[in-house]
């Protein structure tokens, strides 16, 4: 019987990256690491908080630094659209986890941001990457813009159907323009999804990987209504 190529294997078999590519674009943060940085994150007040919401969402780092609590309307998250943008994700129906760590930031009078209080991203940045090291022991580079790309495997993983997970981050097949449908109860039903793996994962033991399949999808809803760690 032919042995079946552990994902492990696979990442060894994939070809050497070329002269100067820049490897973090294919970086995405294993379960350790996720579960790692999620246990962290709820160390660091508002930016912990940004950290758990980027990778919740699956949007840019600007978008949600720029999260504005006007823009959130019955649990609708509008993202507005810049000028010389390809496109976003435009209206997400944000999972409860997410309305909760948004409900808890302090606010800042006259600035209508989430997350005004996340402080400077650099140093932030530097200081999480010193507590994850401690607890990890070792974690190769990654940078914010990878809990995107971590956010969008997870939803495969989850049995996200592909066109509605790109449609979560703003992308769509090109030259499709008599398609006009808004996708809203798909992207939330996806992100829902997202939060039920990534309560999964936070809750097992570390070295565990969770498995989660298409059947999976079905039950997201029961999953992610389970209670996350506290922060």
């Amino acid at each position: 019987m032919r042995k079946r190529l552990t994902e492990e294997v696979v990442k060894r078999l994939k070809p050497p990256a070329a002269h100067g590519a820049d490897s973090r674009r294919s970086r995405i943060l294993d379960d350790d690491e996720i579960r790692v940085l999620w246990k962290v994150a709820g160390e660091l007040a508002a930016y912990g908080a940004l950290l758990k919401v980027l990778l919740l969402t699956a949007q840019r780092r600007d978008k949600v630094l720029t999260m504005n609590s006007a823009h959130i309307v019955d649990n609708i998250w509008l993202i507005r659209a810049e000028k010389g943008e390809k496109g976003n994700a435009g209206t997400l129906v944000l999972p409860q986890v997410v309305l909760e760590l948004i409900e808890q930031q302090p606010r800042i009078t006259g600035d209508p941001r989430v997350f005004a209080t996340a402080g400077s991203l650099a140093s932030r940045k530097q200081d999480l990457d010193r507590r994850l090291k401690a607890a990890l022991g070792e974690m190769a580079p990654w940078v914010l813009g990878d809990l995107r790309r971590t956010a969008r495997s997870l939803m495969a993983r989850a049995g996200v159907p592909r066109d509605h997970a790109e449609r979560v981050l703003g992308y769509s097949k090109p030259g499709v323009v008599y398609n006009q449908h808004h996708y809203t109860t798909e992207k939330a039903s996806a992100l829902r999804a997202l939060a039920g793996l990534v309560a999964e994962i936070v809750q097992v033991r570390p070295g565990r990987r969770v498995s989660h399949g298409r059947r999976s999808m079905r039950r997201s809803a029961g999953v992610f209504l389970r209670t996350f760690p506290a922060p």
